[in-house]
């Protein structure tokens, strides 16, 4: 139970995070650039389903750059959803001890 719960809680963070550069990018916004926080967000979600894998290396990335965030709340926020990410695709490699541990971090 606590794990669903775990996930609720990092999905409600990162939607949080996401709907406004999702906003931007549906009103005709440029799509974020490659090597940016926002950028390695974006590349991780597209290739989730596709290539987790993939996926995993983008999220390892947002989590990283995430420390760069200037405003300690964004960085927060940052980080969890970058953490959110890395612990999706890991489950999708089938490895969810090490996803756990990013949840329970995460919490």
């Amino acid at each position: 139970m606590r794990v669903r719960g775990s996930k609720a809680i990092l999905l409600g963070v990162a939607l949080l995070v996401l709907t406004p550069q999702a906003a931007a990018i549906a009103q005709g916004g440029p799509p974020p650039a490659a090597g940016t926080f926002d950028g390695e967000v974006a590349a991780a979600k597209a290739a989730m389903m596709a290539d987790p894998e993939v996926a995993l290396r983008h999220a390892r990335s947002a989590t990283s750059l995430s420390r760069t965030v200037a405003d300690i709340s964004a960085r927060h926020i940052a980080e969890a959803t970058g953490q959110w990410l890395e612990s999706e695709a890991l489950l999708r490699v089938n490895r969810p001890q090490e996803a756990r541990t990013l949840v329970d971090r995460g919490l």
